[in-house]
């Protein structure tokens, strides 16, 4: 009777509880915008494994990662280095769908020579570093778009408390931040999105429905940035 091969198992485990994770975080941003009841997590490392899975899997990344690096500094073959970044796109499938979404254009960022690498800075480090500035991009188109001149800072302090669907408005915190956004950008941003003239009535309620979820989650809200291929 063989043995099953453990290495293997628990990189496949560690795969398909990365994807139940993205999920439920699915769920529960849908969930948020119709004000249920969030989903939990049913933690089913507890009695299958006994350790940091998440520590072992950013070092097993981390490894392909710097194998690559080298591969790029060291002048190896071309087939070396396509083999080490197959097995670096390949180790992606141990991060959430955010992660890799990002991981991936950091990957194409190194193949063009955009990416400065630093010694020992990891590849998670520069992953985060991605998801920030996106974020933080993001949040800086929105205030533009839709808020009063000097008032991105009030959008940024009410994302910082990290609020849900049923806190938003405790002590009339997203009732006192509507104050910030203009509605004249706001009906400009709707009617050219939808491509009709929408009444005032129709311009309120999408502001409430979009800010309700963009500062409960900035990544994972739709946003259009109508403006962003004017300038090309």
């Amino acid at each position: 009777m063989r043995c099953c091969n453990w290495t293997y198992f628990r990189g496949t485990f560690d795969v398909l509880l990365t994807r139940y994770h993205d999920a439920i975080n699915y769920l529960n941003q849908k969930t948020n915008h119709r004000n249920k009841n969030k989903v939990n997590f049913y933690d089913m490392t507890s009695s299958i494994l006994e350790v940091n899975t998440g520590s072992i899997d950013t070092d097993y990344i981390n490894s392909r990662f710097e194998k690559y690096i080298k591969s790029l500094n060291d002048g190896s073959n071309v087939e070396d280095i396509e083999a080490a970044k197959k097995q670096l796109h390949s180790s992606f499938a141990y991060l959430s769908k955010d992660e890799q979404k990002y991981a991936s254009i950091f990957l194409k960022d190194i193949e063009r020579g955009e990416v400065k690498i630093i010694p020992n800075k990891s590849i998670r480090e520069y992953i985060n570093d991605y998801i920030v500035e996106a974020s933080n991009n993001k949040i800086d188109i929105v205030a533009k778009t839709f808020l009063k001149e000097g008032k991105e800072q009030e959008l940024r302090n009410i994302i910082q408390l990290n609020l849900n669907a049923n806190n938003l408005n405790a002590y009339n915190r997203f009732t006192e931040f509507k104050k910030c956004i203009d509605i004249n950008k706001a009906a400009i941003y709707f009617n050219q999105l939808e491509q009709k003239e929408l009444s005032t009535k129709d311009i309120n309620t999408k502001i409430d429905s979009f800010f309700r979820a963009f500062v409960v989650d900035v990544d994972n809200t739709d946003f259009k940035d109508l403006n962003e291929n004017k300038s090309e």
